[in-house]
Formats: C-alpha cells, structure tokens, sequence
C-alpha cells in the first residue's frame, strides 16, 4: 500500500512546524490503513507513506499487487507512482477521493476502485486472488447525480469490464478496526480516528455530502472505542483527529453516547490524548453539547464558517449559518464562536472569497469579522468548483468552468470558473488583501488574535501541557528556528505576554508559535508568487 506524497504546501500540511518538532506528517493515511484491515489475515501487508518514507523501486518489485489512495491534490504523485508500477510490470489498484469523482483523470492503473470499500472489496479480493481483476470496482449511491447515472458514466469509461454495486450506503456500525500497527506513530504529528460518514448540510460547494450522504452513519460505540485502544497500544503521543464529516451530524448520539464513553475512556488512562475535529458553527448554540466535548478532551473544532456575508451564505445553501430572519448574520457567528472558546474550545475555521452574490466589500467584511471573533487559524481559500458538486453542475451549465480543481485552494492564486460579478484579477486581489491582513510578514495580527482567543478560552483543560523533556526541545527548536525570523520578535513579546498572563498557558502559546511559522513561511510564498506573476503580466 502507498500513500502519495502531498508535492505543494498547503494550509494543513504545517510543513514548516513539523520541522521544528520533529515530525514528518501530520496524519497518517487513515482509508488505506482501513482498507488494509479489510484484507485477508494471510496478506503480507506493507504501507507506505511518501510523505515520511521513500518508497524504493525494490519496494514495487517486491509486491504482488500494489495498492494507493489519493484526493485531488495528490493527482500528480498518483500518476507517477501508476507510471512506476507499469515500468515493473506491477499491477495496481487505486482508489480514494480522487478516483471516486475523477477516475478519468488517472489513467493507466491496472483497476479502480470507486466509492466507499465496505460492500466492493470482498469481490475484488476474490478477482484478485484467481488472477482476474476486473478494469473496475465499487459502489456508488445518489449524490447530485443519481446511482444509476453515475453507474452508466462508469461504464461508458471502462466498458463492460466492471462489479459495481448499486444502491445504499453501506452501514459502519461494525466496521473493522484500522491497521495502526502498519505506521511509524513516531513520524507523526496526530492520529486519526472516525465515528461516522455524512453530512446533513448540502453546501453547493461540498463534495462531502454527495460522496458520504446526508444521513449520518455511525458505528457502534464498543467499535469506536477499540480504535482509541489501537492507537494506544501503538504508544503514539500527540493529539487524536475525529475525521467525522460532521461531528454534529447526529448529535443526540453522540452527546448521549460517544462522549460520556470517550470521556470514562479518557479518564481511566489519564487523559492521554488532546482531540479535535469538524462541525458546523451551530454547536455554539448547544452549551450541553460543548460541555461534553470539552469533559472528553476536546480542545479545537474546525467549522466551515465560509462567509459572513448573508447573501452568499444563502447562495450556497448554507442557511444554518445565517440569522436570516433579522439579517444579523455577522452577530450571530461572533457569538457562537465565543461560546465555543468561552467552554475552553478553540475555533478553526475555512473562509472563502469568490461567491456571486458576496458584496463588493467582502476582504473587508471578512478581516473585520474574522479579527472580531478572534479566529486565530483561518483557513482563506478561493472558491472552487469540485467534481460532483452542485456548484460544478450549475457552473458548467452556466458556461462558467475552466478548467478541473487542483484540489488546493488556499495559498493559491487560481479559480477554475469565470466569476460573475467580478474579474478573476480582482477577486485575487481581494484574496491577498485578506491574507496578508490575517497573516502580515510580522504575524502582529495573527500573535493579536491569539492572545485575546486564549483570555477568552480560559485556563487549558486539565491543567495544560505536561511539562516533559520532549517538550523543553520543542521550545529550543522553536526558538531556535522562528526567532531570526521577521516574526520572530512577535513570538518572543507573545511568549512572554502569556508567561506573565498565565504561566499555565505557555506552553499552548509555544504551540500556536510553531503554527503561525508555517502560516507565514506559506504565506510569504504567496506574496512572492504574486509578486512575480504581476510584474510578468
């Protein structure tokens, strides 16, 4: 099994802050390491991730079978690593997020594997086995185009040679634990864990809905659980990332269930492992919810605020971010994000530019809003179109679609459709503007915004960081790499305004240090790029 590298920095990779801690990656590939318990007990298994491994030429010679996921970003890593094991005449099998929506755009592969592996992969073993794979594989369900239509696109592509199962979704309540065991934990920065599958929300930009559903499916409580088992067993340190779609998604089970579980598991080993993960902006509504988040260990939640510009919120069918009725959107999301940080929850959270119906001074809304509500990671991208999207849909009937999404839309300079309202200079204008506002070349904002969210949020849970050797380390290579920096003499005022604050929280200011490192070193790059680009135009 491999795991393409991620070839270009983007807002989540935190390269440059892995480096001065002593990491490789993030998180490590949690769908191939799910796929992997699914096989045979008998296979011989080995996974690799490009991005903390290099995967040798003896490596490919030495399989049977080679097997890689990727998401769109990954486009270019995938096609090499195809183009690799046709040179040894190796077959392989890809699937994830890309080939799911994008199958045509990675051709050569020996079979593909389309949707989710839970009901497809049992046959697929079995073809393997006998020497007979098949072009292609899967199951595909409604989404913004029907099963049936997208089983008739399948075919189109690969003809009659295919197994695909047409319907429902397939349950998760007693999927298998994933093979841990097949990582470096050391390499990495946290470890993945999921829940459930779906979002209830149909934002047109969103390919997780239509790739998920919108019923959430959960597992069973019991199963969920021996995931955290798995991972502790590893003796992975670090932090624990709920890969759920929508951890809201069905919150009655999670509040009543999930977390009182977690959080007796949590306490019984001495609270190991600091947790984040994804909902909407309405669990600010929800002080029972956040309550028992925060008791299970939960420290930061990412949530797809995306504007707070009404109209476009509207536009894209995000209403449950919107106070519609007395158009008070803005207030509204201020408080709810404080009363996320006031129950000791940071807030993360994805911003886009780029909506036809965001008014014509959205940088500006946006830099007063996202300073306002003292969102110190804001995650700034251009919209883009993703395949099997609403948005994709009504853009190519529009006439409007360039070209297909890299899959990176932070830190980049580019939109795959025409806008509507605006020029694509102008729009890109605005996109640095509200960049370099978020993150300026001193990160004064940005050490700003961390400063007044950690006053609101309070003393970190459970007493803080622990004090440790590895720890101490990590503060030297801090200091060691981000003080030359330009914004270097910001993370020194910084550390010594929250060691004279509240020495309990010094060391989660060393951390969001690191962060804001790799923040500005990508940010620094877009500066540059534009800067070129511009003075070539």
């Amino acid at each position: 099994m491999v795991y393409p590298e991620y070839r270009d920095p983007t807002f989540w990779s935190f390269k440059e802050a892995l480096r001065i801690i002593g990491k490789k990656a993030n998180m490590p590939p949690y769908g191939l390491a799910t796929i992997a318990a699914m096989l045979p007990r008998h296979y011989d298994v080995t996974l690799i991730d490009e991005n903390v491994a290099t995967l040798r030429d003896e490596d490919i010679k030495n399989a049977d079978v080679v097997m890689s996921s990727a998401m769109i970003v990954q486009r270019s890593s995938l096609r090499e690593l195809i183009d690799k094991c046709r040179h040894y005449g190796k077959p392989i099998i890809v699937g994830g997020p890309l080939v799911s929506t994008g199958f045509e755009e990675v051709p050569g592969a020996t079979s593909y594997f389309i949707g989710e592996a839970e009901q497809g992969l049992p046959r697929l073993v079995l073809d393997l086995e006998k020497g007979q794979l098949k072009k292609a594989y899967g199951h595909v369900a409604n989404g913004v185009t029907t099963a049936e239509e997208k089983a008739a696109r399948i075919r189109d592509h690969f003809g009659n040679d295919i197994s695909l199962i047409v319907g429902e979704r397939p349950t998760l309540e007693r999927t298998l634990v994933p093979r841990f065991d097949l990582f470096d934990v050391k390499q990495y920065a946290a470890m993945a864990v999921q829940y459930s599958r779906g979002c209830p929300v149909k934002c047109e930009f969103c390919d997780i809905w239509t790739q998920g559903g919108v019923k959430p499916r959960l597992k069973e409580t019991d199963r969920f659980l021996a995931e955290l088992d798995a991972i502790h067993a590893t003796g992975f340190e670090g932090g624990v990332f709920f890969v759920d779609d929508n951890f809201y998604g069905n919150k009655n089970r999670v509040t009543g269930e999930l977390l009182p579980a977690v959080t007796r598991w949590q306490q019984d080993r001495g609270y190991p492992y600091r947790l984040f993960t994804e909902a909407t902006i309405t669990i600010g509504d929800d002080p029972k919810f956040l309550k028992a988040m925060h008791g299970a260990g939960f420290d930061m939640v990412f949530c797809g605020i995306e504007t707070p510009s009404e109209s476009a919120l509207l536009e894209t069918n995000k209403k449950l971010n919107t106070d519609h009725k007395n158009h008070n959107t803005m207030e509204l999301l201020v408080q709810r994000v404080e009363n996320i940080q006031r129950a000791g929850i940071e807030v993360s959270s994805g911003f886009i530019l780029g909506f036809d119906n965001e008014e014509p001074d959205i940088d500006d809304r946006m830099i007063y809003f996202i300073e306002r509500a003292k969102i110190a990671m804001a995650m700034l991208g251009l919209l883009t179109a993703l395949p099997e999207t609403k948005l994709y849909e009504r853009l190519r009937s529009e006439g409007r679609l360039k070209k297909a999404s890299e899959g990176n839309n932070t830190h980049a300079l580019d939109v795959n459709f025409v806008p509507k309202n605006t020029t694509e200079d102008e729009l890109v204008r605005k996109y640095n503007r509200v960049l370099n506002a978020l993150y300026d070349p001193a990160l004064r904002n940005y050490f700003a915004r961390v400063d007044r969210m950690m006053d609101t949020m309070g003393k970190p849970m459970h007493g803080g960081r622990r004090v440790t050797f590895e720890g101490i380390k990590h503060l030297l290579s801090a200091l060691y790499h981000v003080g030359p920096t330009r914004h270097g003499p910001e993370f020194i005022k910084f550390l010594a305004k929250r060691l004279w604050k509240d020495s309990s929280t010094f060391a989660e200011a060393v951390t969001y240090g690191v962060k804001g490192h790799h923040l500005a070193h990508i940010t620094n790059g877009t500066r540059q790029v534009h800067a070129v680009s511009t003075y070539i135009d």
